[in-house]
């Protein structure tokens, strides 16, 4: 039992700092307050980084692809032929 616990508590640990920087280098405008995100994770030490990441984290735009295309379709690859 003690040993479940203290890998319980390294995970939160890993967690927290990994979630803590990764706030740190997030950008400001798209995750809100950098400040109110801090102290979230910070004083909430498993549900803080996990609400970070669900909620605050910024996500990549998905990548758009055109399907069904060949290089012959690409008017600017024509040009540059």
């Amino acid at each position: 039992m003690i040993r479940f616990l203290l890998v319980l508590a390294l995970v939160a640990l890993v967690l927290l700092i990994w979630s803590f920087f990764d706030v740190l280098q997030s950008r400001v405008p798209q995750t809100g307050s950098r400040a109110r995100w801090i102290a979230v994770v910070l004083l909430l030490p498993i549900a803080g980084p996990l609400l970070w990441i669900y909620y605050g984290r910024p996500r990549a735009p998905k990548p758009r692809f055109r399907r069904g295309s060949g290089p012959d379709d690409d008017q600017d690859f024509l040009r540059n032929l």
